[in-house]
């Protein structure tokens, strides 16, 4: 279940994130007590550059398991670029189905809601965007009239055969202040973020067959994306819940979870990483590789969380016939 992006822009962002970061070195997966409340509040700045969901594929690495060389990557490139195509071709039925779905109300509704629930984080203006660079992100952080800002970046998509939902959500605050003798874009780097995680949610489909993609797409996409709408709605809940237990550890937590000590490694294919808790409804993964806090869970409608009031209708009810 290798997840890769068919989508740049968010991966460059992200890229300059958590580039050059061991797990052992990380030390902004928290919030310190007495840092949790600063004065003025935080702004928010949530991103969500797409606007439909989207497929991702299997990448090819026959240039890394030969060692390297231009032939080598140009046979990687064609194949990915192949399987991109196919990929485009076969998601066309399931973003059909999740026509009038609006995840972008849903995700800033979430989030305030999500936020303002902790008490302490006293969020301030709210802004949703469609871009995802970082200059986009630096000029919110220059516009904002608060100490931080806090940035919360959605995407939404499939994995490469469309036997699971996935919303991903990388969480980081930056300080409007500029580091005494840097320049304006170093608020952006990893070891200057006060706070930085990844989260994730695999919502995955009942009865699916990976050697069979197109029978999974047509399974989410069946009455008007029935399935597929829970499961965007599950990623959301799922991410949020995983937002306010990343922003409420404590140093010890944090810590920990970056340890496998004599955690399980997971036996889920696709995922790398040690279980932090296992239950009958869902595993909760740390991801080492990524540094992320992954769920993965089987679709159930015992555990469909009840529907978003967005003030207007819910992401997830189907088109009027």
């Amino acid at each position: 279940m290798k997840i890769a992006k068919l989508r740049a822009p968010g991966a460059c962002l992200l890229a300059m994130l958590v580039s050059g970061a061991s797990v052992a070195a990380i030390k902004n997966n928290y919030i310190a007590p007495e840092a949790r409340s600063v004065a003025g509040g935080r702004d928010v700045h949530i991103i969500v550059s797409q606007a439909e969901i989207q497929p991702n594929i299997n990448i090819s690495n026959i240039t890394a398991a030969t060692g390297g060389g231009l032939l080598f990557a140009l046979i990687d490139a064609g194949v990915n670029n192949a399987r991109a195509k196919e990929a485009e071709k076969q998601i066309v039925p399931l973003r059909e189905s999740l026509v009038g779905y609006d995840f972008d109300p849903l995700a800033q509704h979430a989030s305030n809601t999500t936020l303002q629930a902790l008490g302490w984080f006293d969020p301030k203006q709210v802004k949703l965007s469609k871009e995802e660079t970082s200059d986009s992100v630096l000029a919110a952080l220059n516009a904002s009239a608060a100490p931080q800002l806090m940035v919360l970046r959605y995407s939404y998509e499939t994995n490469a055969d469309f036997s699971a939902v996935v919303v991903s959500l990388n969480a980081y605050i930056a300080n409007k202040a500029v580091p005494a003798g840097k320049k304006p874009d170093s608020r952006l780097q990893t070891k200057n973020l006060p706070y930085n995680q990844a989260l994730r949610s695999f919502v995955m489909l009942p009865g699916a067959d990976p050697k069979h993609p197109e029978a999974n797409v047509k399974a989410w996409a069946a009455e008007r994306g029935k399935l597929a709408r829970a499961a965007l709605d599950m990623g959301v809940a799922r991410c949020q819940d995983l937002l306010a237990r990343s922003l409420g550890y404590s140093a010890a937590d944090a810590a920990s979870m970056l340890k496998r000590n004599k955690r399980k490694m997971t036996n889920i294919p696709g995922f790398v990483g040690w279980e932090l808790e296992s239950k009958p409804d869902g595993t909760l993964i740390f991801e080492n590789m990524t540094a992320s806090m992954t769920r993965v869970e089987t679709y159930s409608a015992a555990n469909q969380p009840a529907a978003p009031a967005t003030g207007a209708a819910s992401a997830s009810a189907a088109p009027a016939q």
